[in-house]
């Protein structure tokens, strides 16, 4: 116990010795009178061209003070075209040779205060080893002269910002199209970007330089043609320095086959599709309705197909062509066609030749025969009707032209192909800027775009009238046609009020013929065409 406390004694009074000894030199720096006395070039002096030396206190207090020198003051260079290259772990420096001086001094920092490298080289490039890549510093180059007994330091020093190399990126991958290759890779740590390069001639040509994201498509490319890409990755300071390329082979695949799909009748289809260079067969793929897209046929080649399908279906075709690389099957790009098969059971076709012919009704369930034609007769804005109904249309448009009302048509005579079209486009707008799935789409767009040969804009008889600016219920053209269209023969087809039996929205500025005799009888009953063509017995 007594050797015990004698130590714990010992421990505490050596403590003590060690903090008083700080706290002197402590207060002897805080009040030290910075002695200066040794200015030898052998000692702690460093001399500098503009004239100068400085000097560390005698007392070891840190303090330096600079002094006059006048032996010392001396023209020496600045080092010039100070340039770097790099590896993962180093960087070589070099810079013009200067011949009034007697070597080089250099110098780096990253984070912290500059550190010296080589105090004296006389050579023009220094290699700093053992650096970690990816990793941005600091350089600096200053001349020096010996003078006598002394060693004389530029004033000026050349600095140069620069870094190793970042790791080689691991893996590239592709995507292909037919005039496209889609790059991807992974992220670099460290790295400021990416280059991508594409091998032309035996020659790297640059496809994009400063590349941010870790993938980038190479565009205008030849179909079914061997390319080869490379990427790095670079560190930007004042001067780029670019990891080891990784390089990736790819081919570009077969163009979409040129695919129409004609309508036989209500419940079959000629699918017909071209062949495409390269291709050495195709794949033929189909969905029905919002469905799964399955493969469905392949052939050799090009070829017309008669398909028997199943009524009240949307069916979605795409055809792509395929080649082989390296043993492996590459697919190419397709573009899907979709059709409408009708439901044969619910469907009548309808035969215009029958009854009157201006009171032909077509609609979701009463369509036009495949064979139907019509013959055409202009009317305004170089749009088409039938040129039975023509007569009547442009005697109207005269009349209100009389009355200072412009009924500027915005559509008259669809084909099939451009009602098609309508149709298509306007599902596409409903998935792509609302979000709404293919049987949402379709089924809000069945409200508002017939399907071809079951629109009144097929049979000839139907303008929709435009006008210049707002809501066409709201205009003049509108107040105007409610007045006196059925002097004319025509009638507001879609209205509110209706469009539980039409199925159609409200449309007030689609009118459709259907004679003088009748279209004043049909407003005066408010009844729809359907409504009225019943009632009467006018439906053949």
């Amino acid at each position: 116990m007594f050797k015990s406390k004698k130590l714990i004694g010992i421990i505490a009074l050596s403590v003590l010795v060690v903090v008083l000894s700080v706290v002197c030199i402590a207060g002897r720096m805080m009040s030290c009178d910075h002695v200066f006395t040794d200015y030898k070039s052998n000692g702690n002096a460093t001399y500098f061209s503009d004239g100068t030396k400085t000097a560390k206190c005698d007392n070891g207090c840190g303090k330096r003070n600079t002094v006059p020198d006048s032996g010392s003051q001396l023209q020496l260079s600045k080092v010039e075209n100070l340039v770097a290259s790099q590896t993962l772990n180093s960087v070589t420096l070099s810079w013009d040779k200067i011949e009034d001086v007697t070597g080089y001094s250099v110098y780096y920092k990253s984070d912290e205060e500059w550190q010296e490298l080589i105090a004296s080289t006389k050579n023009t490039s220094y290699t700093a080893e053992n650096l970690q890549s990816g990793t941005k510093y600091y350089f600096a180059v200053r001349t020096y002269k010996k003078s006598f007994n002394k060693v004389v330091w530029a004033e000026e020093t050349a600095t140069l910002y620069t870094s190793t190399k970042c790791d080689a990126i691991n893996e590239v991958t592709s995507t292909p199209g037919s005039t496209t290759v889609k790059l991807d890779w992974e992220k670099v740590s460290g790295a400021d970007g990416y280059r991508v390069y594409v091998k032309v001639d035996d020659d790297w040509q640059t496809a994009g330089e400063y590349v941010t994201e870790t993938s980038f498509t190479v565009e205008n490319l030849t179909p079914v043609e061997s390319y080869k890409f490379a990427v790095c990755s670079y560190m930007q300071t004042d001067s780029i320095a670019l990891s080891d390329l990784t390089e990736h082979e790819a081919y570009t695949v077969t163009e979409a086959p040129k695919t129409t799909i004609e309508l036989l009748s209500k419940n079959q289809i000629s699918l017909t599709f071209e062949s495409v260079d390269g291709a050495e067969g195709y794949q033929i793929y189909r969905k029905i309705n919002s469905g799964k897209i399955e493969l469905y046929e392949a052939y050799d080649e090009a070829s017309s197909l008669n398909i028997i399908l199943e009524a009240d279906n949307y069916y979605t075709y795409a055809v792509r062509g395929y080649i082989t690389v390296k043993g492996e099957t590459v697919y190419g790009e397709f573009n899907p066609v979709s059709v409408h098969c009708g439901a044969v059971e619910d469907r009548i076709v309808v035969d215009p030749s029958e009854g009157e012919w201006y009171l032909v009704l077509v609609n979701k369930t009463r369509e036009l025969p495949l064979n139907y034609s019509v013959e055409l007769d202009a009317i305004a804005d170089g749009y088409s009707i039938d040129s039975r109904v023509a007569v009547y249309y442009n005697k109207m448009y005269a009349d209100a032209e009389k009355d200072g009302i412009n009924l500027m048509p915005v559509s008259g005579y669809r084909s099939n192909a451009m009602q098609k079209e309508i149709f298509e486009e306007t599902v596409e707008g409903y998935i792509n800027d609302e979000g709404m799935s293919q049987d949402e789409a379709e089924a809000k767009t069945a409200t508002e775009v017939l399907s071809p040969g079951t629109s009144e804009h097929n049979l000839g008889f139907a303008v929709d009238v435009g006008c210049a600016e707002g809501y066409f219920e709201d205009s003049e053209a509108y107040v105007w046609l409610l007045e006196n269209a059925h002097k004319y023969g025509f009638i507001e087809r879609y209205t509110k009020e209706k469009q539980s039996i039409t199925g159609i929205i409200p449309e007030p500025w689609h009118w459709r013929f259907v004679g003088v005799e009748y279209a004043g009888k049909i407003k005066q009953s408010g009844l729809c065409l359907e409504e009225y063509l019943a009632k009467y017995n006018l439906i053949p």
